[in-house]
């Protein structure tokens, strides 16, 4: 492996261990939000808070996974 290698394979964990932290993060606290009446009573007591987390931060997940979508790119490409 040379210096680029093992920079490019640095960064690309460095963005999936982001990515795990902030999704976790994201959806940890969804399941403790509570989304009052906005919910029919037949849906699971978790699902509401989970889907306004992840509503709220979608531009966080998205960007995250982008982001780690380019660094896995730029690995394959530097590997070959």
């Amino acid at each position: 492996m040379n210096s680029r290698q093992v920079v490019s394979f640095v960064w690309i964990a460095a963005t999936a261990v982001l990515a795990v932290v902030a999704l976790g993060i994201v959806f940890l606290t969804g399941l403790y939000l509570n989304a009052g009446a906005q919910f029919s009573p037949s849906v699971p007591a978790r699902l509401p808070g989970l889907y306004l987390a992840v509503k709220e931060n979608g531009a966080l997940v998205a960007g995250i996974t982008g982001f780690s979508a380019v660094a896995w790119a730029l690995w394959q490409r530097n590997v070959r």
